[in-house]
């Protein structure tokens, strides 16, 4: 063991972390969705508002870079 090179070696993700990132996209979201549909706007354009919303959110929580992993999966 000794000697082994770990120059390549990623670090461990906190688990915690990324559990509270999946729990502040998701209530993001949702309180994107009831703002949307607070706003009374024609039905043809709420389905519209609301997935840019997520989109939005998810860029804005996980960043760009999670599309790129999502990429190379």
């Amino acid at each position: 063991m000794v000697g082994d090179d770990l120059s390549d070696a990623e670090p461990a993700r906190s688990l915690v972390r990324d559990r509270l990132r999946d729990v502040l996209a998701v209530v993001l979201t949702v309180g994107g969705v009831f703002f949307t549909a607070s706003l009374d706007l024609p039905q043809a354009i709420e389905g519209y508002i609301i997935s840019a919303t997520a989109v939005g959110v998810l860029l804005l929580v996980y960043g760009s870079g999670a599309i790129v992993d999502l990429r190379r999966r």
